[in-house]
């Protein structure tokens, strides 16, 4: 890393079904970057048996419901701060909303992280409809599948032999309110970075691995 006391932030953005995700896993696997994923964190937290793993049960799990910019700020702050600040970090899943940009803000100040990059992983509404009519979804590992090209016939997952599944939430009706949300809350976040200058628009439109070459080359960029 160059002469920086304070190592990088990154966040990746964008609706579903633009591979962010899979971007951001894939980034932090090259350059062995901590990698802070915000739904693993609300999961694994509603799985304890603890008053606030119940209470994030209760609202994720049993209401279906978003848990409010506290407890999901709660979460968050408990997580990056036991991140060594040196350590380089990518973080997806969070933030979402204006008002959660500015408590990121505020969470990587105390964190002693300011260097920060924001990727856009940009797709239009008609090709998240598309992919995400494809997607399907291990129930075990959480791996993405699209269509059925790298699963077994058996319908296994190739990776851990789990059951292949298509999320409840990927229905047509529920991927258009996702996007309404989306439209309405994230791209207001999105654009609040644009004003800070540290947003980056990444074409979502490609395969996989073409967006991951663009992606390796600008962060080598920001390492040198």
């Amino acid at each position: 890393m160059a002469n920086n006391i304070q190592a990088f932030t990154i966040i990746f953005m964008g609706p579903s079904g633009s591979g962010k995700g899979t971007q951001a896993v894939l980034l932090s696997e090259k350059f062995g970057f901590e990698f802070i994923e915000m739904g693993g964190i609300i999961r694994a937290e509603a799985k304890k048996e603890t008053e606030l793993g119940k209470k994030v049960h209760q609202v994720v799990m049993v209401e279906g419901k978003l848990l409010d910019d506290q407890l999901t700020y709660q979460l968050l702050e408990n997580k990056i701060l036991s991140v060594p600040n040196e350590k380089n970090l990518i973080v997806d899943g969070y933030p979402r909303t204006v008002q959660q940009v500015h408590d990121f803000t505020k969470l990587l100040a105390k964190a002693k992280r300011q260097h920060l990059t924001v990727f856009n992983v940009a797709l239009s509404d008609e090709a998240v409809l598309e992919r995400l009519s494809k997607r399907l979804v291990c129930d075990n590992c959480k791996t993405v599948f699209i269509a059925s090209k790298t699963i077994k016939k058996d319908g296994k997952c190739v990776k851990c032999g789990g059951q292949i599944i298509r999320r409840s939430d990927d229905t047509p009706a529920k991927i258009k309110a996702r996007l309404k949300w989306a439209h309405e809350q994230v791209e207001p976040a999105i654009a609040e970075y644009q004003k800070q200058g540290v947003l980056v628009n990444i074409d979502g439109n490609r395969d996989i691995e073409e967006i991951h070459q663009e992606l390796v080359t600008r962060v080598e960029k920001l390492l040198s």
